[in-house]
């Protein structure tokens, strides 16, 4: 049970990451946006690798 709480918190996370991300797309270009960016999509991509493991372990 453990593994699909994992996968969709995960998966919840990710996805409110994207909506920040659709947000910070909108703000006039800068250094600091470009950090935010960064770091925001890196956070995404580690929670979806978390979900994929979480996935396949739950199979």
């Amino acid at each position: 049970m453990r593994t699909i709480e994992t996968w969709l918190a995960a998966k919840i996370i990710a996805l409110d990451l994207n909506r920040v991300l659709d947000k910070v797309l909108r703000l006039p270009y800068s250094y600091e946006r470009e950090v935010i960016m960064h770091k925001l999509t890196s956070a995404r991509d580690m929670l979806l690798d978390l979900s994929k493991k979480a996935d396949t372990d739950g199979r």
